[in-house]
């Protein structure tokens, strides 16, 4: 039967990882104890090497760990979510009263056992739905039973959750027009989606927006708008995963022209020119 020494073996025995199995030593016992007898040089050296073998042969250290299988090690790919579904077995005592936890963080190294600290069951799935970056990592610890514990990552995981920018339109006029150009773009990791870029306008004087937009490409004219007239007006738009709309900076002030720019056209007159 196995036990935990004392003496000067408690250190070593302590701070092993693993703890230790039961083995039947009488077979060994036959081998090492006589020749130890028969040649040790006196008695005391026998008693120690006895005490020795009886120690670290009744409990031998094994370095016994569990094995933690990500079923996604990995994703490159941009996502809003990221997940992986966490097995871990243990060969030597089973993940009977098994302690797991995780955590998901921006560290490709030197996550400590104290920074896993969320509890989850084995086989569970472990979704990170936050953050933005290409650089997240799902730490995993297990330990067993025994103390027997392992720390293992999967990663890098691709994650944005950051809509695009507010960036403030730019604009052309006429006397009965305005043309709004989106300068809006994804200031993270994703593109801009086409199909969702809006806009909408409204007189200086409306205190509050009607919250009508309309839907066009990369830029979008707005007619029959009052001669001499002062409008606001302002874009918004999603990125490719979603994350958004996001309104822009009002453009305000956008007054359009008094009249039409006069047309003047010369045509030759023999020496001269006529208007």
């Amino acid at each position: 039967m196995g036990f935990e020494p004392t003496g000067p073996f408690q250190d070593y025995y302590s701070s092993s990882v693993a703890r230790y199995d039961h083995f039947d030593i009488t077979p060994l016992l036959f081998f090492i104890l006589p020749y130890y007898m028969k040649f040790g040089n006196n008695e005391m050296e026998t008693r120690f090497f006895y005490i020795l073998a009886v120690c670290f042969c009744c409990n031998v250290q094994v370095n016994i760990t569990q094995n933690i299988n990500f079923a996604q090690s990995y994703n490159r790919n941009y996502q809003r979510s990221q997940s992986s579904r966490v097995d871990v077995t243990d060969a030597h005592v089973g993940m009977t009263n098994a302690t797991l936890r995780y955590v998901w963080n921006q560290k490709p190294s030197g996550t400590a056992e104290g920074d896993i600290k969320t509890t989850f069951t084995n086989g569970s799935t472990l979704t990170q739905s936050s953050g933005t970056g290409a650089d997240w990592y799902l730490w995993v610890y297990a330990s067993d039973s025994l103390g027997n514990k392992t720390t293992a990552k999967a990663g890098p995981f691709w994650l944005d959750n950051t809509g695009p920018n507010n960036t403030q339109p730019t604009e052309t006029h006429t006397s009965n027009s305005i043309t709004v150009t989106c300068k809006q773009t994804d200031a993270n990791v994703s593109s801009l989606d086409a199909n969702s870029r809006y806009y909408e306008i409204k007189p200086s004087t409306q205190t509050s927006w009607n919250n009508n937009w309309v839907k066009d490409g990369t830029s979008h004219k707005f007619t029959g708008l009052n001669l001499n007239t002062s409008y606001d007006v302002r874009t918004k738009v999603s990125d490719s995963l979603g994350n958004g709309p996001t309104i822009s900076q009002d453009l305000t002030g956008v007054r359009t022209a008094n009249i039409e720019d006069p047309v003047i056209t010369c045509t030759p007159n023999g020496n001269s020119w006529t208007n």
